[in-house]
């Protein structure tokens, strides 16, 4: 089995593997879309030809673009501009490969159909277009050499890959094998999630301390702004500065000294990454604020500040690639301690939960009917019901942060995960009271009862858990503008009314008014969809969606009504009479669970691939498209059979959701500065932080909430009431 895996995973990654590619990438910014194409050879006398091109479009707001051409060594390139008359605007080409080149306009001398060619200072060119076929070519070879990409795909490959070697090593004695094995996935490990930086190193010789700034830019068409700045304190007298910049590439660089500096001087400048590259001092331009300035010989620029905002900024073509320092290597002891706990688990369990899926899979689509654990826990409801948490709170740490090197897939902009997670979560809301409350077949007032009881204990108990540590950080309790407004804080509805009147909101966000308001429309939708699943699902459909689209007039006539969409009840309760028809009539019969699930996944992985996670936001396809991923997802937990250790620790951990959910965001403001820049590491050391502290807190706080609900609410029959609440 482990050689049969092994293969599989050699021939599907042997591409990415060992494909060899250079990335060409240049800004580009035209009045109007304009179609680009880039020619290229591999060869220094080779003809350019259509199937050696690549396709880029100039926007008129401007971007960079990137082509991979895979080739083992470029040695031409050839740009076209487009068949329409028309002005373009491009940076200068970065070729990326062993090597790494900026291109100057100046070197393609070989133009067409060209009518005006002006390179500026830095590089950069405006092409004026006669139309027919304009085009600009560098006739001389390049010679850069292709390299290995080694994306994040190819790291999952390369780890089953060798996941199962060394299973098969380990199996045969042969331990040295082994961990030799471990070792290189180890390293390996450090290329994705190593802190990588470009650092500016200079020798400054100042006659009174002063604070400088180093703007970057890691795009040529990017201005410099407020996110992408590093501050350091400059001491009086002769000392060596090193500015960690944390980002992928920087293609502009300037250095703001500030009011207070004073004469000084600036030698040896130089930005350090997976090249170094001096600075000249002769391409530096200074602000007006700069009184004097000058350059000796060897490079050496002195530099008088004049007051209000001086800074010398470089003018000439850049561009250096980040590289792991060593000084940040101490940061990945934690996670690669979990990357050995994961493979170790991995390698112990992977094989048998695989067969035993098969096995299960084949049993119940003979038997036609889905096994049920005659516990009420559900391990796959456990498991989503995490899951969602992770997202939300993966969201929200990259909202009160800023990552500087996450993949683009994997940023808020990209893909929703909040969203995403707040709609798996009302799915599961509706399938968990389906199989409790609802299945018990309780009155109204029990029911509202039972509700209440799992909502607001909790709540109020990780309210005041939050005030004391509030008064802990802040020495003073988190207050309202006057007592009375204390009120929606009784009913769990305070940070829901926060947007539209003054509250104490301190936990919770808006999901806990806004899933107390829904369990008050629950009894209805139930009944209706039991009785006409064909009517009532495609009725709550279009009502989600019309709520959905006349949110701003829905504003002026319902009370409360939030300003955000997706805070109110009627958009999502088809969401929620989803999670009871999949109970109701879907999950019970195998053979239709197994065939609307694996057509849900086919879908949702469609729909990706031609939008990526745009299709997750809360829209009326993004609607439908979570829903079908969760049913999926759930389709596939019920077919892995989880031991009794697993089943238990989601069980713990399921129970305890709502709490932690409860405490994240209060974490998350306590420990993270708005608009830190992350990288990957620390991005991962504060989702563990949060994580961590969140069940933490959470386990630490369900006696207390069960013996508050006892007090005020009475004894309460049936079990798992707090675990329906999520």
């Amino acid at each position: 089995m482990a050689v049969l895996l092994a293969a599989t995973a050699l021939v599907a990654g042997h591409r990415s593997w060992l494909s060899r590619e250079v990335v060409v990438s240049v800004g580009l910014r035209a009045p109007a879309p304009v179609a680009c194409q880039v020619f290229y050879t591999d060869e220094p006398d080779a003809g350019f030809s259509e199937d050696k091109s690549a396709t880029f479009f100039a926007r008129p707001r401007g971007a960079e673009v990137r082509a991979a051409l895979p080739v083992a060594r470029l040695e031409r390139l050839r740009f076209e501009f487009g068949t329409e008359p028309g002005m373009i605007r491009a940076s200068p080409v970065v070729v990326q490969g062993a090597e790494t080149r900026t291109l100057d306009w100046r070197e393609f001398t070989v133009r067409h159909d060209i009518g005006r060619f002006e390179v500026d200072a830095r590089g950069a060119v405006d092409v004026e277009s006669t139309g027919g076929n304009p085009y600009a070519a560098r006739p001389e070879p390049l010679g850069v050499r292709g390299s290995v990409r080694v994306d994040a795909l190819s790291v999952v490959q390369i780890v089953l890959f060798a996941l199962f070697v060394w299973t098969l090593l380990a199996r045969l004695g042969s331990r040295p094998s082994a961990l030799a094995l471990l070792c290189f996935l180890v390293a390996l490990s450090f290329r994705v999630w190593a802190p990588k930086t470009v650092a500016f190193t200079a020798t400054v010789d100042a006659e009174r301390a002063f604070t400088a700034q180093v703007f970057y830019a890691e795009r040529d068409d990017e201005g410099f702004s407020s996110k992408r700045v590093e501050t350091t304190s400059v001491p009086a007298g002769r000392t060596h500065l090193i500015v960690p910049i944390r980002a992928n590439a920087v293609t502009k660089f300037r250095f703001d000294f500030g009011t207070d500096a004073g004469a000084f001087v600036l030698s040896r400048p130089r930005l350090a990454g997976k090249t170094t590259v001096p600075l000249e001092a002769a391409g530096f331009g200074f602000s007006r604020d700069v009184e004097t300035h000058s350059a000796d010989p060897d490079g050496t620029l002195r530099v008088v500040s004049g007051g209000g905002d001086p800074y010398a900024f470089y003018e000439r073509p850049l561009f250096v690639e980040s590289s792991i320092r060593p000084e940040t290597l101490f940061r990945l002891f934690p996670l690669v301690f979990l990357f050995l706990l994961f493979l170790w688990l991995l390698s112990r369990f992977a094989v048998s939960v695989l067969v035993g899926a098969a096995a299960s899979f084949l049993r119940n689509w003979k038997d036609g009917v889905a096994s049920t654990d005659p516990e009420r826990r559900i391990p796959s409801f456990d498991f989503i019901r995490i899951a969602a948490f992770l997202l939300v709170v993966f969201s929200h740490v990259l909202f009160r942060g800023y990552p500087i090197d996450l993949p683009i897939c994997l940023r808020p902009d990209s893909m929703p995960w909040g969203v995403l997670g707040v709609s798996f979560f009302i799915v599961l809301s509706g399938a968990s009271l389906s199989l409790g409350s609802f299945d018990r077949k309780e009155s109204f007032l029990r029911f509202y009862l039972r509700r209440i009881r799992a909502l607001l204990p909790p709540f109020w108990i990780a309210w005041v858990v939050c005030q004391l540590i509030h008064f802990g950080f802040n020495g003073a309790m988190f207050a309202g503008p006057e007592p009375l407004s204390m009120t929606p804080t009784l009913f769990g509805m305070d940070a829901y009314l926060g947007a539209m009147v003054p509250t104490y909101g301190l936990v919770g966000e808006w999901y806990v008014g806004f899933i107390a308001m829904l369990y008050l429309l629950a009894p209805a939708i139930y009944r209706q969809v039991r009785r006409a699943p064909a009517v009532a699902l495609p009725a709550l459909f279009i009502l989600s969606v019309s709520a959905l689209r006349l949110s701003p007039a829905l504003r002026d006539f319902i009370p409360f009504w939030h300003t955000n969409p997706r805070f109110n009840v009627l958009p999502h309760v088809f969401e929620f009479a989803c999670g009871m028809a999949f109970v109701l009539f879907l999950r019970c019969r195998f053979r239709r669970y197994a065939i609307v699930a694996l057509f849900s996944l086919a879908c949702v992985a469609i729909l990706l691939s031609f939008d990526g996670g745009h299709r997750f936001s809360f829209t009326p396809c993004g609607i439908l498209v979570s829903v079908a991923a969760f049913v999926g997802l759930c389709f596939v937990l019920d077919t892995i059979r989880f031991g009794q250790v697993f089943s238990a620790l989601l069980a713990s951990l399921g129970k305890a959701t709502y709490l932690a959910f409860l405490y994240h965001h209060r974490i998350v403001f306590l420990f993270i500065t708005p608009g830190e820049k992350m990288d990957n590491s620390q991005l991962t050391y504060y989702m563990l932080l949060v994580v961590v502290l969140s069940y933490a807190l959470a386990w630490l706080s369900m006696k207390p909430a069960k013996v508050l609900g006892r007090l005020v609410f009475g004894e309460s029959t049936g079990s798992g009431t707090m675990t329906e609440t999520t």
